[in-house]
């Protein structure tokens, strides 16, 4: 067992002194491009800072009416009242939904 260890021993020493004769030499080169003016569209830029802003706006009027409806339990009472009146004003408001868009 001590010879084992002796010779891995040697061999790592072995490793050691030939890793410290070797020199690592590093070389950088940027890669080449052409310089161009720097082009910003504002229409762009500016829809893009204003679409985040107009959506967030419109959120508490959607909440508001989502929170009167479950406070007014519209759907229910419609429900109640006759299914194909419920069913017709589903259609309604998903057609003028669709046809605003």
């Amino acid at each position: 067992m001590d010879s084992h260890i002796a010779t891995i021993s040697m061999f790592s020493s072995m490793l050691v002194q030939a890793a410290s004769n070797v020199t690592i030499s590093i070389m950088e080169q940027g890669f080449p491009y052409q310089e161009a003016p720097l082009q910003i569209d504002i229409g762009s830029l500016l829809a893009a800072l204003t679409y985040p802003l107009v959506l967030s706006w419109l959120l508490p009027v959607y909440v508001y009416n989502i929170v009167l409806e479950k406070q007014d339990k519209l759907r229910e009472m419609m429900k109640m009242v006759n299914n194909y009146l419920y069913r017709l004003c589903i259609h309604i408001s998903s057609y003028t939904r669709w046809v605003l868009k």
